[in-house]
């Protein structure tokens, strides 16, 4: 394993789109379900893994917040996307957004994985989302649903093993 590798997370759209629960990515009886495939194989799920917050990170945006469990990881993979003032539906990507971060740490032995990602990051990684809803829960939180992909960079600790391959997939249906 090379110091550096790539993890891709593919997460699958839900609620109305019925294409997503068809292929088999969305359990519809659980809001969130992640498969990891690569350095290491996990399926784990919670009931929800994705939310809309006002002001998370800069006062007036909305901020999309993803915890992705994991007991491989040993704690869950996170990631924060800047949504601007006014959310709307459709695509947002690494290109289009300014504030974003995506992170994950693995122990091993006396070791550490590191899996980042962000417009900060060195290397910063890539990601695409298109949101599908955007409901209200109360006056800063809401539910979010659509689909999101990241790629992030596996930083390797000294002496630190981090698995065989370069790559792991996640998908992820919210």
């Amino acid at each position: 394993m090379t110091a550096r590798a790539a993890i891709l997370i593919a997460i699958a759209s839900c609620g109305d789109n019925a294409s997503a629960v068809d292929a088999g990515l969305v359990d519809a009886s659980v809001r969130c379900t992640a498969t990891f495939t690569g350095n290491f194989a996990e399926i784990s799920s919670s009931d929800r893994c994705a939310v809309g917050v006002l002001g998370a990170v800069i006062p007036g945006h909305t901020t999309l917040e993803l915890t992705i469990p994991s007991t491989s990881l040993g704690a869950s993979l996170t990631a924060q996307i800047d949504l601007g003032v006014s959310p709307s539906l459709g695509p947002y990507s690494s290109r289009t957004v300014a504030t974003w971060n995506a992170r994950g740490v693995q122990t091993v032995g006396n070791g550490v994985c590191l899996y980042s990602a962000g417009a900060t990051a060195v290397p910063p990684g890539t990601f695409e989302l298109a949101l599908d809803a955007i409901e209200p829960i109360d006056a800063t939180t809401r539910t979010v649903h659509g689909s999101f992909k990241i790629t992030m960079f596996v930083l390797a600790f000294p002496s630190t093993e981090c698995g065989e391959r370069d790559t792991e997939m996640v998908e992820v249906g919210f």
